[in-house]
């Protein structure tokens, strides 16, 4: 069962240790939940997907830390480790936006962070 308490109004605070899909992310781990643009909020309310979306950031904040350090493999694998999870996740919590968010934060990858591609 995800924990957490809010830090801000868009940062939560992780309070009890979380796994799920094979990403185990650490007590007092920060994140934001899912970054959906306000426009489509009536439609896809971020709270509702802070269990993917704190597998995806700590799966990130790792990727990004080896890419920041030229550790470009060891990045390339948790970005994909991070998107697999993700789109499991997605799958159980609500099918019907599985693919169109883990498409998105893909490509958000791709574009984002050439060298671990």
């Amino acid at each position: 069962m995800l924990v957490i308490t809010p830090v801000s109004k868009r940062r939560f605070r992780l309070v009890k240790c979380f796994t799920r899909n094979g990403i185990n992310v650490p007590s007092g781990f920060e994140f934001d939940g899912a970054s959906i643009p306000r426009i489509f909020w009536s439609i896809f309310a971020p709270h509702e997907y802070l269990t993917s979306s704190v597998i995806h950031d700590f799966g990130y904040a790792r990727a990004i830390y080896f890419y920041e350090r030229g550790g470009y493999d060891a990045a390339r694998d948790w970005f994909k480790k991070a998107d697999t999870a993700f789109l499991a996740a997605l799958k159980e919590d609500d099918r019907r936006v599985a693919r169109l968010f883990y498409n998105a934060v893909r490509f958000y990858r791709w574009v984002k962070y050439p060298k671990a591609r």
